[in-house]
């Protein structure tokens, strides 16, 4: 099954449509603003009036901060950064008695 597509005639069909277009344009900015306003409303209606009405209802699950479990991965973390900068200051004390400059 071939498709020929005849260039000329999808040519002068677009160039009929594009004048169509321009013939009604009031007809269609109206319309364009019509459809503008329709989903204007639902966005409206979804994003601010059901926004205020789901506003009154109150989540049971309250979150809770847990300080002592806080404190232990800060002790952590505290010790971790310990170890490391002592064992950068190890590495400067023996790269200080190999004198790399000269």
């Amino acid at each position: 099954m071939k498709l020929k597509f005849n260039l000329s005639k999808i040519k002068e069909k677009f160039s009929k449509a594009i004048l169509n277009v321009g013939q009604r344009a009031f007809l269609f900015i109206l319309l364009f603003v019509l459809i503008d306003l329709v989903f204007g409303f639902f966005i409206f209606y979804e994003y601010v009036y059901l926004a205020q009405k789901k506003e009154g209802e109150v989540s049971e699950n309250i979150l809770r901060f847990n300080f002592e479990k806080y404190q232990k991965v800060l002790d952590r973390i505290q010790s971790i950064e310990k170890n490391n900068a002592d064992l950068i200051f190890e590495e400067i004390q023996e790269s200080e008695n190999n004198e790399i400059i000269e």
